[in-house]
């Protein structure tokens, strides 16, 4: 395993690891609840999943019943909690910013920073997720290179206080020649965190499918803060390197 992968594989992993010790358990336990009420409102959906919107007739030949598609309002909930559950991370985000920079903050530094700019996460997140989504539909290999030329999007607007789309410009240059470098550390450090999950997951068989996905929802939650962390330090690794070089260029 390369060097540098080494070193942002500890840092992320020991996502538990941050100045602000009562950062991550709090962010946490946030996230994981907004994970649980994003999970129950998922089960709403279930009916017009399991079957087509229509007239239905069961295997008795009994009476049609209608299943109707879920409505606006249920799908615009669910897209709010998972955009909600990106910007409260933000938290543990500039957390993890502060402790890459060696710099001396509070907890209240945190969240004030996430409040103070939580309409241009969300307005970030929102335009981020739906650019890489878009791209992903468009034969996947586009979105895995939109993610990775805005993966630094959040992180410039807790970091500097800019706007969504200034956010998403600063992210194109501090990831402009490196993300070669950044989809290795990514892949690298994603594929041990899935193998983590996959042998977890493999320890907790069980025929309870409410309890699997208790489970499966902690470890998301887990997981969601592992990435901040690790996105933070590399985001802080090419803002420096980005700003020596520009210190260099003699024009």
């Amino acid at each position: 395993m390369p060097k540098e992968v080494q070193f942002y594989l500890k840092k992320a992993l020991t996502f538990f690891d941050l100045t602000a010790k009562t950062i991550p358990p709090v962010t946490f336990l946030v996230v994981l609840g907004m994970y649980f009420i994003y999970f129950y409102v998922e089960q709403l959906f279930l009916p017009a999943q399991l079957f087509p919107a229509g007239q239905l007739t069961d295997p008795g030949g009994a009476q049609g019943l209608t299943v109707e598609q879920p409505p606006l309002p249920l799908l615009l909930t669910g897209l709010a909690i998972i955009l909600l559950i990106n910007v409260i991370s933000c938290v543990y985000l500039s957390a993890a910013i502060h402790d890459a920079k060696g710099e001396e903050y509070k907890p209240a530094d945190c969240v004030y920073a996430v409040l103070r700019n939580f309409p241009r996460l969300f307005a970030v997140t929102l335009l981020k997720n739906f650019v890489i989504g878009a791209g992903l539909f468009l034969f996947v290999v586009p979105g895995i290179f939109l993610a990775l030329v805005l993966l630094f999007s959040e992180c410039a607007v807790l970091d500097q206080n800019q706007s969504a789309l200034a956010g998403l410009r600063r992210s194109g240059v501090l990831t402009n020649g490196r993300k070669r470098s950044l989809l290795k550390v990514e892949l690298f450090c994603n594929l041990i965190v899935f193998s983590f999950l996959v042998l977890v997951l493999s320890l907790f068989v069980t025929n309870n499918v409410a309890v699997f996905q208790y489970i499966l929802l902690f470890l998301i939650s887990l997981v969601t803060l592992v990435e901040k962390k690790l996105v933070a330090y590399l985001y802080v690794d090419a803002a420096r390197e980005t700003a020596k070089a520009l210190s260099a260029d003699p024009k």
